[in-house]
C-alpha cells in the first residue's frame, strides 16, 4: 500500500512531565557509561563535573527531540560523552 507524500504523519508530542520521566529512565545507564568513559580523570570533582555535563547535554537534546525512541537515544551517548571530552581537551588548564 502507498501512502501519498499529502497525508499528514501524526508525530505524538510528549509533555515535559512524559519527556522528564522517560529520561529518568535512561538517566542511571547514561550516568554509568558516563562514568565509566571519564575514569582516567584523576580528581573527582573533574570526573563528577564531566559526567554532569554529559547529563545536561543529554537532557538538552532528548528535551528538544521530536519523540525520539529511549533505545535510538541510547545510541547518541557516546556522543555526548565524546562532545564533553573534547570540550575538556581544549579546556585552558
Amino acid at each position: 500500500m502507498l501512502i501519498p507524500m499529502s497525508v499528514p504523519v501524526s508525530i505524538p508530542v510528549l509533555s515535559l512531565e512524559d519527556r522528564q520521566q522517560a529520561f529518568m529512565t535512561i538517566l542511571p545507564l547514561l550516568e554509568t557509561k558516563a562514568r565509566f568513559a571519564f575514569r582516567d580523570l584523576e580528581s573527582r570533582h573533574d570526573r563528577d563535573d564531566a559526567v554532569a555535563e554529559v547529563v545536561a547535554l543529554a537532557w538538552e537534546h532528548f528535551r528538544h527531540s521530536r519523540s525520539l525512541p529511549a533505545s535510538l537515544f541510547i545510541k547518541q551517548i557516546p556522543l555526548f560523552i565524546a562532545t564533553v571530552r573534547q570540550q575538556l581537551s581544549v579546556r585552558p588548564v
